[in-house]
């Protein structure tokens, strides 16, 4: 599922998933301003790429991932910023472009008894010091709450990075890169978590 306003319940996932963004530049036709906008938010989920819910009920339920989730990306020209947010079973639960700055304060959804078994790693090589990155075993990026949710005991959620890290500080985390607001209640994590 790439985008869901709805309830996403009882979907699963067993195949890898592997993607390979090469270092990001633009030309001369192609304006600083349309690149940015074209690769700002880079969200990849092992389910679901993003939800939201405007009621903060339940939005995810009941979903697994038990394929590896490898992304790769290789760098990018200066003032391009990407952002990142990938998760095992979902990138974010979110308004549609959240900033590092904003001030979350709305639950968009909530995410229950989801497990994810796939390992999820990011390769992040990056040159401007306002990108950044959250990698969480169920979920990367999440305004809103977590419920009954694992991280299995195979399920490793690794960052790497093999240039110089200028980014922001990554979110890093075996059931949730980055939690802004909600809940998370009766949620565990059973597998490495490596940085």
């Amino acid at each position: 599922v790439c985008s869901s306003t709805g309830i996403v319940s009882d979907c699963h996932n067993n195949g890898d998933i592997t993607i390979t963004i090469p270092e990001l530049t633009y030309t001369a036709t192609d304006s600083e301003e349309d690149a940015y906008k074209r690769w700002q938010h880079q969200r990849v989920g092992g389910v679901i790429g993003t939800f939201k819910s405007s009621d903060g009920t339940n939005a995810v339920q009941g979903c697994t991932n038990s394929g590896k989730l490898t992304y790769s990306f290789l760098g990018a020209k200066e003032n391009l910023r990407p952002f990142f947010n990938i998760g095992g079973i979902c990138a974010q639960g979110c308004d549609d472009n959240p900033t590092p700055e904003a001030s979350a304060t709305v639950n968009y959804g909530t995410m229950n008894e989801c497990v994810n078994k796939g390992q999820v790693s990011l390769l992040f090589n990056n040159i401007d010091a306002s990108n950044y990155a959250n990698i969480g075993g169920v979920v990367g990026y999440l305004e809103g709450s977590l419920l009954n949710c694992i991280n299995d005991v195979n399920a490793t959620v690794s960052f790497t990075t093999d240039k110089s890290n200028k980014a922001s500080a990554p979110g890093v985390g075996g059931v949730v890169g980055s939690l802004m607001c909600g809940n998370i209640v009766s949620c565990s994590n059973k597998a490495p978590v490596n940085v």
